[in-house]
């Protein structure tokens, strides 16, 4: 498997994989349960799992992740319960990176902290970006404005906001 953590040297990735525990989960079991404190950073190693957020009698998908991926990181990071649901969406294989792991890696070589947070960050970082990109792609080229005939006889049509940019559509409101 290439490297996740893109600023780890391969000795880093050696000891790290060699201090963690794997485990192998089957299809549809809650991997990591929303509310949960735990103090962990999940590897998809092998098959995939859905991120899901409970609303009301509903369990709503909003992110899938495959081989190579991780989760558990925001918690990790903030020592906060989980935001969301982590379900096996087929049989998978894990690798379980404790907070502990990480702590007596910094210990033995205090850079690894440094190349591992670093890692984690980009990771992140490229997660927010993509989640603001899709958030403004879907505002901005959203259904706009239409045009629809104003209620009575009249042949005059009215503009009707149906979602998307305000400001993109602000010269069809005219």
């Amino acid at each position: 498997m290439k490297h996740f953590l893109h600023f780890l040297t391969d000795d880093d990735q050696r000891l790290l994989m060699e201090s963690i525990e794997q485990l192998q989960v089957t299809e549809g079991t809650i991997i990591l349960h929303e509310g949960e404190q735990r103090h962990a950073i999940f590897l998809v190693l092998q098959g995939d799992a859905r991120v899901e957020r409970t609303h009301g009698d509903f369990n709503i998908e909003i992110s899938h992740l495959e081989e190579g991926e991780i989760f558990g990181e925001m918690s990790f990071v903030e020592g906060f319960m989980a935001s969301a649901n982590v379900v096996a969406a087929s049989s998978i294989k894990l690798a379980v990176i404790e907070s502990a792991v990480i702590e007596r890696l910094s210990a033995d070589d205090p850079g690894f902290s440094g190349r591992f947070y670093k890692s984690l960050t980009e990771i992140l970082s490229r997660r927010l970006r993509e989640t603001t990109t899709r958030g403004i792609s879907e505002y901005t080229w959203g259904g706009g404005i239409r045009r629809v005939p104003v209620k009575g006889d009249s042949d005059e049509m009215e503009a009707t906001w149906t979602g998307g940019s305000p400001l993109r559509d602000k010269a069809f409101s005219a």
